[in-house]
């Protein structure tokens, strides 16, 4: 479990990055002692804050090149404007052979990843298809990305090996 995981000498000897909270983890991984934990607060500014949690951009991180042995994000990625953008950022700040591990949703069936909305000229938003956010309806984050059986090829074109592993459903 993460819980113990946090205790042992090789997690906590680890440089780990949580860029927006992780539910049911962050606590545990609160423990580490060199945790970089920050949620995003498009009113902070890049780097800012407007609470006592540091906000980051996924597509325009703060942090050093080679910063993190282990960045985490869980279903963030879908709701990034620039998929490539944040991609290339988390390879920056890891150090080489550093792991991203992340959860998405990825939808079953689908071959090929598609943008549900993107950023037009002047940041108008663009839909490419009907706009969902999550959790759910109107309530939540925009969907910019949906994920389809493409990913472990996308993630080798931003130059990441790739490990798929599928949770419960």
């Amino acid at each position: 479990s993460v819980v113990e995981w946090v205790k042992s000498p090789e997690a906590r000897s680890l440089r780990v990055a949580e860029i927006n909270r992780i539910e049911g983890l962050h606590a545990a991984l609160a423990e580490l002692p060199s945790l970089a934990f920050s949620d995003y607060d498009p009113d902070a500014g890049p780097g800012g804050s407007t609470s006592c949690v540091r906000s980051e951009d996924l597509t325009q991180l703060t942090y050093p090149d080679d910063a993190f042995d282990l960045v985490l994000t869980s279903e963030t990625l879908e709701h990034v404007p620039d998929l490539s953008a944040a991609l290339g950022e988390i390879g920056r700040v890891l150090v080489p052979g550093g792991r991203h591990l992340f959860t998405i949703p990825v939808l079953p069936g689908v071959p090929r990843t598609f943008a549900r909305m993107r950023v037009g000229p002047g940041g108008a938003l663009e839909h490419q298809a009907v706009e969902i956010r999550h959790p759910g309806g109107d309530v939540g984050y925009p969907v910019f990305t949906e994920f389809g059986a493409d990913l472990p090829e996308i993630l080798e074109r931003a130059g990441f090996e790739t490990a798929v592993v599928f949770g419960p459903v």
